[in-house]
Protein backbone atom coordinates (compact mmCIF):
# COMPACT_ATOMS: atom_id res chain seq x y z
CA UNK A 1 0.00 0.00 0.00
CA UNK A 2 1.33 3.57 -0.86
CA UNK A 3 1.95 5.26 2.08
CA UNK A 4 -0.85 8.06 3.01
CA UNK A 5 0.50 12.11 2.03
CA UNK A 6 -1.13 14.30 3.69
CA UNK A 7 -2.47 18.04 1.98
CA UNK A 8 0.76 19.20 3.24
CA UNK A 9 2.91 17.00 2.04
CA UNK A 10 3.66 15.09 4.73
CA UNK A 11 4.25 11.40 4.78
CA UNK A 12 5.04 8.72 7.50
CA UNK A 13 8.38 8.38 6.11
CA UNK A 14 9.47 11.92 6.99
CA UNK A 15 7.68 12.37 10.30
CA UNK A 16 9.21 8.80 11.37
CA UNK A 17 12.69 10.55 9.88
CA UNK A 18 11.71 13.45 12.53
CA UNK A 19 10.98 11.64 15.21
CA UNK A 20 14.17 9.05 15.33
CA UNK A 21 16.08 12.43 15.01
CA UNK A 22 14.56 14.24 17.93
CA UNK A 23 14.66 11.01 20.30
CA UNK A 24 17.84 9.61 19.25
CA UNK A 25 19.80 10.80 22.41
CA UNK A 26 16.89 10.43 24.66
CA UNK A 27 18.48 8.97 28.00
CA UNK A 28 17.11 6.05 29.10
CA UNK A 29 15.89 6.08 32.73
CA UNK A 30 17.68 4.41 35.23
CA UNK A 31 15.98 0.03 36.07
CA UNK A 32 14.59 1.36 39.73
CA UNK A 33 13.49 4.30 37.41
CA UNK A 34 11.25 3.03 35.02
CA UNK A 35 7.46 2.67 36.92
CA UNK A 36 5.87 5.16 38.93
CA UNK A 37 5.07 4.61 42.53
CA UNK A 38 1.67 1.97 42.45
CA UNK A 39 0.11 0.81 45.70
CA UNK A 40 -2.56 -1.41 44.17
CA UNK A 41 -0.78 -4.66 44.31
CA UNK A 42 -2.61 -5.76 41.05
CA UNK A 43 -1.18 -3.26 39.25
CA UNK A 44 1.97 -3.57 41.18
CA UNK A 45 2.65 -6.68 40.09
CA UNK A 46 1.61 -5.65 36.35
CA UNK A 47 3.92 -2.65 36.09
CA UNK A 48 7.04 -4.73 37.75
CA UNK A 49 6.38 -7.28 34.99
CA UNK A 50 6.40 -4.24 32.11
CA UNK A 51 9.33 -3.36 33.60
CA UNK A 52 11.32 -6.33 33.59
CA UNK A 53 10.23 -6.65 29.73
CA UNK A 54 12.04 -3.04 29.11
CA UNK A 55 14.65 -3.00 31.54
CA UNK A 56 17.98 -2.39 29.59
CA UNK A 57 15.99 -1.84 26.00
CA UNK A 58 16.57 1.02 23.62
CA UNK A 59 13.15 2.28 22.60
CA UNK A 60 14.47 1.37 18.89
CA UNK A 61 14.92 -2.18 19.55
CA UNK A 62 10.87 -2.73 20.34
CA UNK A 63 8.79 -3.76 17.34
CA UNK A 64 5.07 -3.07 16.71
CA UNK A 65 3.78 -6.87 17.92
CA UNK A 66 5.68 -5.94 21.59
CA UNK A 67 3.67 -2.56 21.13
CA UNK A 68 0.41 -4.09 20.86
CA UNK A 69 0.69 -6.75 23.23
CA UNK A 70 2.06 -4.04 26.11
CA UNK A 71 0.71 -0.77 25.07
CA UNK A 72 -2.07 -0.61 27.94
CA UNK A 73 0.84 -1.23 30.61
CA UNK A 74 2.59 2.61 29.49
CA UNK A 75 0.38 3.90 32.31
CA UNK A 76 2.53 2.80 34.88
CA UNK A 77 5.82 4.51 33.42
CA UNK A 78 7.32 7.69 34.98
CA UNK A 79 7.54 10.72 32.54
CA UNK A 80 11.08 9.69 32.31
CA UNK A 81 10.46 6.34 30.83
CA UNK A 82 7.99 7.98 28.71
CA UNK A 83 10.15 10.71 27.39
CA UNK A 84 12.48 7.61 26.08
CA UNK A 85 10.15 4.93 25.18
CA UNK A 86 7.37 7.17 23.30
CA UNK A 87 8.88 7.39 19.79
CA UNK A 88 9.02 3.90 19.79
CA UNK A 89 4.90 3.88 20.14
CA UNK A 90 5.06 7.06 17.29
CA UNK A 91 7.52 5.08 14.91
CA UNK A 92 5.71 1.60 15.04
CA UNK A 93 2.23 3.03 14.42
CA UNK A 94 3.47 4.98 11.55
CA UNK A 95 5.13 1.65 9.79
CA UNK A 96 2.09 0.24 9.63
CA UNK A 97 0.63 -0.79 6.13
CA UNK A 98 -2.56 1.20 6.65
CA UNK A 99 -2.81 3.68 9.36
CA UNK A 100 -6.95 3.65 10.06
CA UNK A 101 -6.53 0.15 10.90
CA UNK A 102 -3.34 0.18 13.13
CA UNK A 103 -4.77 0.29 16.79
CA UNK A 104 -1.88 1.93 18.21
CA UNK A 105 -2.83 4.99 16.01
CA UNK A 106 -6.19 5.82 18.45
CA UNK A 107 -4.14 4.51 22.17
CA UNK A 108 -1.24 6.81 21.22
CA UNK A 109 -3.59 9.91 20.14
CA UNK A 110 -5.90 9.26 22.57
CA UNK A 111 -4.35 8.13 25.70
CA UNK A 112 -0.86 8.95 25.73
CA UNK A 113 -0.57 12.30 23.85
CA UNK A 114 -4.27 13.77 25.32
CA UNK A 115 -4.14 15.06 29.12
CA UNK A 116 -6.47 13.07 31.42
CA UNK A 117 -9.60 15.00 31.09
CA UNK A 118 -10.29 14.10 34.60
CA UNK A 119 -7.67 15.78 36.12
CA UNK A 120 -8.11 18.90 33.84
CA UNK A 121 -11.72 19.16 34.58
CA UNK A 122 -11.74 18.43 38.55
CA UNK A 123 -8.05 20.12 39.33
CA UNK A 124 -7.04 22.61 36.44
CA UNK A 125 -4.21 20.35 35.02
CA UNK A 126 -2.87 17.01 34.40
CA UNK A 127 0.36 16.60 36.29
CA UNK A 128 1.76 13.31 34.80
CA UNK A 129 1.11 15.00 31.67
CA UNK A 130 2.70 18.24 32.50
CA UNK A 131 5.88 16.27 34.12
CA UNK A 132 6.19 14.46 30.40
CA UNK A 133 6.05 17.65 28.29
CA UNK A 134 8.30 19.62 30.62
CA UNK A 135 10.82 16.75 29.79
CA UNK A 136 10.67 17.15 26.31
CA UNK A 137 12.63 19.66 24.24
CA UNK A 138 11.21 21.55 21.53
CA UNK A 139 12.57 19.16 18.80
CA UNK A 140 10.73 16.20 20.61
CA UNK A 141 7.42 18.08 21.16
CA UNK A 142 7.72 19.11 17.01
CA UNK A 143 7.93 15.36 16.08
CA UNK A 144 5.07 14.70 18.41
CA UNK A 145 2.90 17.34 16.91
CA UNK A 146 3.96 16.60 13.47
CA UNK A 147 2.46 13.14 13.98
CA UNK A 148 -0.18 14.05 15.43
CA UNK A 149 -0.67 16.41 12.16
CA UNK A 150 -0.35 13.67 10.04
CA UNK A 151 -2.86 11.83 12.05
CA UNK A 152 -5.31 14.74 11.46
CA UNK A 153 -4.64 14.94 7.59
CA UNK A 154 -4.69 11.15 6.30
CA UNK A 155 -6.78 9.00 9.22
CA UNK A 156 -10.39 10.39 9.18
CA UNK A 157 -11.19 8.33 11.78
CA UNK A 158 -8.68 9.66 14.34
CA UNK A 159 -8.96 13.33 13.06
CA UNK A 160 -10.84 14.50 16.24
CA UNK A 161 -9.00 12.65 18.56
CA UNK A 162 -5.76 14.05 17.42
CA UNK A 163 -6.57 17.64 16.67
CA UNK A 164 -8.26 17.17 20.42
CA UNK A 165 -4.80 16.10 21.74
CA UNK A 166 -2.87 18.80 19.83
CA UNK A 167 -4.89 21.75 20.91
CA UNK A 168 -5.00 20.38 24.94
CA UNK A 169 -1.43 19.19 25.05
CA UNK A 170 0.68 20.28 22.29
CA UNK A 171 -0.11 23.71 21.62
CA UNK A 172 2.70 26.30 19.81
CA UNK A 173 0.74 29.10 18.64
CA UNK A 174 1.15 30.01 15.42
CA UNK A 175 2.59 26.85 14.43
CA UNK A 176 1.39 25.15 11.27
CA UNK A 177 0.01 21.53 13.74
CA UNK A 178 -2.10 23.92 16.06
CA UNK A 179 -3.29 26.50 13.07
CA UNK A 180 -4.80 22.93 11.77
CA UNK A 181 -6.41 21.93 14.75
CA UNK A 182 -8.17 25.29 15.44
CA UNK A 183 -9.42 25.60 11.98
CA UNK A 184 -11.23 22.07 12.58
CA UNK A 185 -12.75 22.88 15.73
CA UNK A 186 -13.91 25.91 14.42
CA UNK A 187 -15.58 24.19 11.51
CA UNK A 188 -16.88 22.42 14.58
CA UNK A 189 -18.02 24.72 16.87
CA UNK A 190 -19.42 27.74 14.82
CA UNK A 191 -21.45 25.50 12.21
CA UNK A 192 -24.45 27.66 9.88
CA UNK A 193 -26.95 24.74 9.19
CA UNK A 194 -28.50 24.91 5.33
CA UNK A 195 -32.00 25.56 5.08
CA UNK A 196 -34.68 22.21 5.46
CA UNK A 197 -36.18 21.64 2.33
CA UNK A 198 -38.94 19.77 4.17
CA UNK A 199 -41.37 22.40 5.55
CA UNK A 200 -42.62 20.27 8.55
CA UNK A 201 -38.92 19.65 9.66
CA UNK A 202 -38.04 23.01 9.13
CA UNK A 203 -41.24 24.14 11.29
CA UNK A 204 -40.05 21.68 13.91
CA UNK A 205 -36.71 23.25 14.06
CA UNK A 206 -37.71 27.00 13.90
CA UNK A 207 -40.30 26.19 16.69
CA UNK A 208 -36.80 24.24 19.11
CA UNK A 209 -34.98 27.54 18.25
CA UNK A 210 -37.34 29.87 19.54
CA UNK A 211 -38.69 27.53 22.53
CA UNK A 212 -34.94 26.83 23.78
CA UNK A 213 -32.85 30.10 23.16
CA UNK A 214 -33.66 31.47 26.52
CA UNK A 215 -33.02 28.71 28.22
CA UNK A 216 -29.93 29.86 30.48
CA UNK A 217 -26.47 28.29 29.71
CA UNK A 218 -24.71 26.39 32.48
CA UNK A 219 -21.33 27.36 34.02
CA UNK A 220 -18.26 25.31 32.53
CA UNK A 221 -18.02 23.96 35.93
CA UNK A 222 -21.61 22.72 35.92
CA UNK A 223 -21.22 20.39 32.76
CA UNK A 224 -20.00 17.40 34.69
CA UNK A 225 -21.33 15.85 38.20
CA UNK A 226 -19.61 12.40 37.66
CA UNK A 227 -16.13 11.37 39.45
CA UNK A 228 -17.11 7.91 37.83
CA UNK A 229 -13.57 8.01 34.90
CA UNK A 230 -12.39 10.32 32.30
CA UNK A 231 -15.31 9.97 30.01
CA UNK A 232 -17.68 12.32 31.60
CA UNK A 233 -15.46 15.43 32.00
CA UNK A 234 -14.31 14.31 28.50
CA UNK A 235 -17.93 15.38 27.57
CA UNK A 236 -17.95 18.46 29.90
CA UNK A 237 -14.22 19.84 28.46
CA UNK A 238 -15.60 19.12 25.08
CA UNK A 239 -18.62 21.38 25.37
CA UNK A 240 -17.69 24.24 27.65
CA UNK A 241 -17.59 27.83 26.11
CA UNK A 242 -19.85 26.56 23.44
CA UNK A 243 -23.04 27.81 22.27
CA UNK A 244 -25.78 25.03 21.05
CA UNK A 245 -27.00 26.91 18.42
CA UNK A 246 -23.80 26.50 16.34
CA UNK A 247 -22.47 23.33 16.74
CA UNK A 248 -22.07 21.05 13.98
CA UNK A 249 -23.80 17.52 13.16
CA UNK A 250 -20.49 16.11 12.95
CA UNK A 251 -19.54 17.67 16.20
CA UNK A 252 -22.64 16.38 18.11
CA UNK A 253 -22.43 12.70 16.30
CA UNK A 254 -18.77 12.43 17.92
CA UNK A 255 -20.06 13.33 21.23
CA UNK A 256 -23.34 11.47 20.74
CA UNK A 257 -23.16 9.91 24.85
CA UNK A 258 -22.21 13.70 26.25
CA UNK A 259 -26.65 13.35 27.16
CA UNK A 260 -25.94 10.26 29.21
CA UNK A 261 -23.48 11.90 31.38
CA UNK A 262 -24.64 15.64 31.35
CA UNK A 263 -26.12 17.26 34.75
CA UNK A 264 -29.54 18.01 34.49
CA UNK A 265 -28.90 21.91 33.50
CA UNK A 266 -26.19 20.65 30.78
CA UNK A 267 -28.47 18.31 29.04
CA UNK A 268 -31.27 20.49 29.05
CA UNK A 269 -29.23 23.19 27.31
CA UNK A 270 -27.84 21.29 25.15
CA UNK A 271 -30.33 18.98 24.24
CA UNK A 272 -31.63 21.14 21.42
CA UNK A 273 -28.55 20.90 19.20
CA UNK A 274 -28.81 17.22 19.11
CA UNK A 275 -32.94 17.50 18.51
CA UNK A 276 -32.10 19.75 15.08
CA UNK A 277 -28.80 17.91 13.85
CA UNK A 278 -31.35 14.76 14.09
CA UNK A 279 -33.86 16.49 12.01
CA UNK A 280 -31.21 18.17 9.62
CA UNK A 281 -29.26 14.86 8.55
CA UNK A 282 -29.90 12.21 11.14
CA UNK A 283 -27.20 12.93 13.46
CA UNK A 284 -28.54 13.31 17.00
CA UNK A 285 -31.17 10.49 17.18
CA UNK A 286 -29.76 9.29 20.44
CA UNK A 287 -32.36 11.69 21.24
CA UNK A 288 -34.75 10.06 21.27
CA UNK A 289 -33.40 7.47 23.79
CA UNK A 290 -33.26 10.04 26.21
CA UNK A 291 -36.85 11.35 25.64
CA UNK A 292 -38.24 7.90 25.64
CA UNK A 293 -36.32 6.09 28.56
CA UNK A 294 -37.97 4.32 31.27
CA UNK A 295 -41.93 5.30 29.44
CA UNK A 296 -41.85 1.84 27.30
CA UNK A 297 -42.77 -1.37 27.96
CA UNK A 298 -45.15 -2.69 30.59
CA UNK A 299 -43.94 -0.72 33.26
CA UNK A 300 -45.60 1.83 35.33
CA UNK A 301 -45.43 5.00 33.69
CA UNK A 302 -44.41 6.48 37.01
CA UNK A 303 -40.93 8.30 35.72
CA UNK A 304 -37.31 7.35 37.95
CA UNK A 305 -36.29 10.23 40.40
CA UNK A 306 -33.32 10.87 37.89
CA UNK A 307 -35.62 10.66 34.76
CA UNK A 308 -38.34 13.06 36.35
CA UNK A 309 -35.95 15.77 37.05
CA UNK A 310 -34.52 16.05 33.53
CA UNK A 311 -37.65 15.72 31.52
CA UNK A 312 -40.41 17.49 33.93
CA UNK A 313 -38.43 21.19 34.25
CA UNK A 314 -38.56 22.33 30.92
CA UNK A 315 -40.54 25.30 30.03
CA UNK A 316 -43.94 25.34 28.48
CA UNK A 317 -42.37 26.18 25.46
CA UNK A 318 -39.96 23.57 25.22
CA UNK A 319 -42.08 21.04 25.95
CA UNK A 320 -44.29 21.58 23.09
CA UNK A 321 -41.65 21.16 20.85
CA UNK A 322 -40.15 18.37 22.04
CA UNK A 323 -43.57 17.07 21.23
CA UNK A 324 -43.31 18.55 17.92
CA UNK A 325 -40.16 16.63 17.61
CA UNK A 326 -41.22 13.03 18.92
CA UNK A 327 -44.44 13.75 16.85
CA UNK A 328 -42.10 14.89 13.78
CA UNK A 329 -39.95 11.10 14.30
CA UNK A 330 -42.77 9.01 14.77
CA UNK A 331 -44.33 9.93 11.41
CA UNK A 332 -40.86 9.20 9.78
CA UNK A 333 -38.77 6.68 9.22
CA UNK A 334 -38.08 5.42 12.67
CA UNK A 335 -37.38 1.47 12.89
CA UNK A 336 -40.75 -0.17 14.78
CA UNK A 337 -38.77 -0.10 18.31
CA UNK A 338 -38.11 3.14 18.09
CA UNK A 339 -42.07 3.77 17.24
CA UNK A 340 -43.65 1.70 20.13
CA UNK A 341 -40.88 3.83 22.28
CA UNK A 342 -42.15 6.98 20.72
CA UNK A 343 -46.00 6.39 20.85
CA UNK A 344 -45.36 5.31 24.48
CA UNK A 345 -43.34 8.38 25.90
CA UNK A 346 -46.30 10.39 24.22
CA UNK A 347 -48.63 8.68 25.80
CA UNK A 348 -47.51 8.00 29.30
CA UNK A 349 -45.98 11.50 29.79
CA UNK A 350 -45.23 14.14 27.12
CA UNK A 351 -48.41 14.62 25.87
CA UNK A 352 -50.44 14.16 29.54
CA UNK A 353 -51.62 17.13 30.82
CA UNK A 354 -48.70 19.16 32.98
Amino acid sequence: MTAPRNRDGIDPKSVIAAIEAAFDAAPMPAANELTRPIDDPRSRAEADLFAAKLRGRHWSTLDRDFLRRNWAAWCYLTPAAQRHYVPALLRAALEAADLSREPLVHSIAYIFLTPSAYAVYFSGRDAHFDALGALLNALQREAIRKFLHLVMQAVPNHLYLAANALQRGWRDEGSLQTRAADAYFERLHHFAPPPVTDRRAAAVIDSIRAAFDARPCPGDDQLCDSRQGDEPAEYALAFRKLDWRTLHPEFLLRNHAALSFFPDAAFRHFLPAFLIADLVDGSGTDSLFHLTYGLEGDEAPALGERQAGRLGAFTPAEHAAIVAYLQLRLAGDCVPPQLASIRAALDRFWLRPR
